[in-house]
């Protein structure tokens, strides 16, 4: 009996962060990811809660934020977020994902946060991912220009014709190529248009 109690214990210590109410969550629908002075700079572009849950009305002071943290690894990314934010990190809406070329030039940095991507599951494996030469410039429009830069992102793919034959690459594709052969398949490079709006140009 108090062996099972023990594992019951355990088992809802580890889905604690399951139990937080939608409305104590905050939900980033795009995420970037660069270096910055040797360090980790990830980026936030937070959803309205009523965007995410379908709710029909705005709640009150829920509007989109922009949030960026940095660490030397991506769990101290996490903890720099959780000392400083009042919601729960919930990172399984995200959409988009912005990979610096700055990070992507630094195979060691680049490695580390992959690996610590996919053991943590801290994304979704089906959100795309995109090449962005100033991943900041992009996520400025996240909530402003844009009401969502992921999905902004993401409809670039799924409102185009069938037969230009151009998709996306996942973020389950990234992981397989870079443990297949130490490399990265080639990412679509989403960039600054002319026009203040993103552009999204295949290898």
């Amino acid at each position: 009996m108090r062996r099972a109690l023990g594992i019951f214990c355990i088992l809802m210590t580890l889905m604690a962060g399951c139990g937080v109410e939608p409305e104590k969550r905050a939900y980033p629908l795009a995420v970037s990811l660069d270096l910055r002075e040797g360090e980790y700079e990830v980026r936030y572009g937070m959803a309205r809660l009523s965007a995410v849950t379908g709710q029909g009305k705005e709640p009150e002071g829920d509007s989109a934020e922009r949030l960026a943290f940095r660490g030397e690894s991506l769990e101290a990314v996490r903890r720099a977020y959780h000392r400083s934010q009042q919601y729960y990190l919930d990172t399984g809406h995200v959409q988009a994902v912005l990979l610096g070329e700055t990070l992507q030039e630094d195979r060691e940095k680049l490695a580390q946060a992959l690996e610590e991507m996919e053991e943590n599951r801290m994304l979704g494996s089906g959100c795309y991912v995109f090449s962005c030469p100033d991943p900041g410039a992009l996520m400025e429009l996240d909530g402003t220009v844009l009401e969502s830069l992921g999905e902004y992102l993401v409809g670039i793919y799924e409102n185009r014709p069938a037969d230009q034959g151009e998709k996306g690459v996942t973020l389950q594709e990234v992981y397989s190529a870079w443990y297949r052969d130490g490399s990265l398949p080639a990412l679509p490079r989403a960039v600054l248009g002319e026009n203040g709006l993103p552009v999204v140009e295949n290898s």
